[in-house]
């Protein structure tokens, strides 16, 4: 069977890790992230999936400005 895990991580640096409520038996499938904020202001703000394991992955945020990242992500992920 499939395996689908969700939630939403404090993005505070441009790499963030976020460890899975529950490993994977295999492997991860799949994962997607989408930037969540409740104040947005006029930089663009986007976030991207990099490295999966079974235990963890790897969101990268994006600005459009030189200032920090600072944003939500919500993410989901599917696995057996």
């Amino acid at each position: 069977g499939f395996l689908m895990q969700f939630g939403r991580k404090h993005m505070s640096a441009t790499v963030n890790i976020v460890t899975f409520p529950i490993a994977f038996p295999t492997k991860c499938i799949m994962a997607v992230a989408t930037a969540s904020r409740h104040s947005w202001t006029s930089s663009a703000e986007s976030c991207s999936i990099d490295d999966k394991t079974t235990t963890q992955m790897e969101v990268i945020g994006y600005l459009n400005n030189s200032g920090g990242i600072i944003m939500d992500a919500d993410w989901i992920a599917i696995g057996n």
